[in-house]
């Protein structure tokens, strides 16, 4: 179930893109979007109304029809940041269920952008290729933006987002003793009640922020695995498109040599740095929200 809901997500980012773009000032030869693009604007001429108004309509029907999916089949549903604070709805309450589905696929764009972030600080700025423009696509308005007012925008998200979940949703806290090899539980605080909802909050802000390591991490593991394929079905296309899409995602780290023979060990390596990271970060948010309890 949770994959259905997620492929949704990905179909309803489409039309969220294409609020953002106009085809008929842009060009796009290039495989990544072609059909993608075509795909929606098929979906919203069919329709005959305004393309914009057409595509929030989509999106809200969506979020409606991804409800009612968890809500017939009783879906367990949970949010995890960053694999630390664990989200729940309230009640089953349809109403209640739609909230969370909104926050579900706000905080699924706001970690594109994080995930556009990160590889931009490991990516060389003169790097240009069909998968970067594709991914500078997929990421607006965000990628439209200036580099500071992009921080200030993915500060906020996470920020009104988390907020949002803790008045919405019940939540709770991975147990340290559950973590293998985390680090060391801090003493606690004596904090005010106020300072340390105030931190909670800005721990779980950051929690959210981390998840866009763990989405890189999926990411060169399913660019790994169709890259795999594309090898054993012998199709050049599919290669090409893993391949450029996992330089996008390593960034400077796609030219490093971590190899055996013909074997490029890099993804695999950049695979397990991205884990070690991540779970220092998760570790480390547990510690500081355990202190503070």
């Amino acid at each position: 179930m949770g994959t259905i809901l997620l492929i949704i997500n990905f179909g309803l980012l489409l039309f969220w893109i294409r609020l953002w773009a106009d085809p008929r000032r842009e060009f796009y030869f290039n495989p990544f979007l072609s059909g993608p693009v075509k795909f929606v604007d098929s979906v919203v001429g069919a329709l005959g109304l305004p393309v914009r108004l057409t595509c929030i309509l989509i999106i809200g029907f969506g979020l409606i029809f991804k409800t009612a999916v968890a809500f017939r089949y009783s879906y367990p549903w949970e949010l995890s940041l960053g694999s630390v604070f664990f989200f729940t709805p309230t009640t089953s309450v349809f109403s209640q269920l739609l909230t969370f589905s909104v926050l579900d696929f706000l905080l699924f764009v706001v970690r594109l952008w994080t995930t556009y972030l990160l590889i931009g600080l490991i990516t060389p700025a003169a790097r240009h290729n069909r998968a970067t423009e594709a991914f500078h696509f997929a990421a607006r308005p965000f990628s439209l933006m200036a580099p500071l007012a992009r921080f200030a925008l993915l500060v906020a998200a996470h920020v009104l987002i988390v907020f949002e979940l803790t008045q919405s949703a019940t939540y709770r806290t991975l147990e340290v003793a559950s973590v293998r090899g985390g680090l060391p539980q801090m003493p606690p605080t004596g904090l005010p009640e106020v300072v340390v909802s105030f931190l909670r909050l800005g721990w779980m802000a950051a929690a959210s922020f981390a998840d866009g390591l763990n989405a890189m991490r999926s990411a060169v593991m399913v660019l790994v695995i169709s890259s795999l394929l594309a090898m054993i079905m012998r199709n050049n296309l599919l290669r090409q498109i893993s391949h450029e899409a996992l330089n996008v995602v390593m960034g400077r780290f796609a030219r490093s040599s971590f190899s055996a023979g013909v074997v490029d060990l890099g993804p695999l390596v950049f695979f397990f740095a991205l884990q070690i990271i991540y779970s220092v970060v998760s570790s480390l948010l547990l510690s500081l929200t355990t202190m503070v309890s």
